[in-house]
């Protein structure tokens, strides 16, 4: 009975022990991507390549060399970039037009009677002339 409880045991050891080498590759559990993550990831690039070219001023690494691992540190940034993009909300156009949209709604409808330009909603004077608002 005992060699049986061990023989279990040690079977459950060496399962445990072994399955991050074979288990099927994917997320783990629990690392969701957060905007978090993905900020430090591209503070963490945009050091690499500075770091990068500083050592290509001083002659540590040679011309072709420096291209190709730039290169490189590029890619994963425009995909870092992308990725927040997506987390944002979308495109980088999308963003834009959700914040022109945002700023639009702070605006009045209508414009001054003296000047005809737009003023933010609750102002009294126009910002532009100085006329008084309804």
């Amino acid at each position: 009975m005992i060699e049986i409880t061990l023989f279990a045991m040690a079977s459950l050891a060496l399962a445990f022990t072994l399955w991050p080498l074979v288990r099927p590759p994917g997320r783990l559990r629990g690392s969701d991507e957060n905007a978090e993550d993905l900020f430090i990831a591209k503070e963490r690039v945009y050091a690499n390549i500075k770091d990068l070219d500083f050592d290509h001023q001083v002659g540590k690494i040679d011309h072709d060399d420096h291209q190709a691992m730039r290169q490189a540190l590029k890619q994963e940034a425009e995909t870092i970039l992308a990725r927040i993009d997506q987390l944002k909300g979308g495109s980088p156009r999308v963003v834009l037009e959700n914040e022109i949209a945002r700023r639009r709604k702070g605006v009045k409808v209508g414009g001054c009677p003296g000047c005809g330009s737009h003023n933010p909603a609750g102002a009294r004077f126009c910002t532009q002339c100085g006329h008084k608002l309804g």
